[in-house]
């Protein structure tokens, strides 16, 4: 049986492919050091891994399908 998830269209938006680029001027902002920077773009990538592995693993559920 393959994980379910509730389907995108049901959802807010989730994380954009801006993101990075919105976190790296914050970071630069505060002039944040660069051990701050490796361990945010880090959590970012392992965040995109996961969403990519449950694209291809898991099954979209619609949850108002009767509307």
């Amino acid at each position: 049986m393959r994980d379910r998830y509730i389907k995108g269209a049901n959802m807010p938006p989730r994380i954009s492919l801006s993101a990075p680029f919105v976190w790296w001027l914050i970071l630069e902002r505060f002039d944040a050091p660069l051990w701050m920077f490796g361990t945010v773009y880090t959590l970012m990538a392992l965040l995109y891994a996961l969403l990519i592995f449950r694209l291809f693993n898991a099954e979209a559920v619609d949850v108002l399908k009767d509307r």
